[in-house]
């Protein structure tokens, strides 16, 4: 599955658990600045960057600059 995403600047999702454990993400910035969170361990995304990782506790994304953060997710089942 490949999902288009835009998260307004400064919003917050974040999710307790992944809906499936080991789903994988492929995260890829299009604009903006992107603070991915998966468990203790954190990344800082500008555009163009991308990031893969498998789920298995919380996440958290946070558009931390002054523009939205637009990004491109694949999601991979295991």
């Amino acid at each position: 599955e490949l999902v288009e995403g835009e998260l307004p600047a400064g919003a917050v999702i974040a999710y307790d658990t992944p809906p499936v454990p080991g789903m994988e993400q492929h995260i890829l910035l299009l604009s903006g600045t992107l603070d991915f969170a998966d468990g203790t361990q954190g990344w800082t995304l500008k555009a163009g960057d991308c990031l893969r990782v498998k789920l298995h506790g919380p996440t958290r994304f946070h558009a931390a600059g002054r523009s939205p953060a637009r990004y491109l997710i694949a999601i991979c089942l295991p």
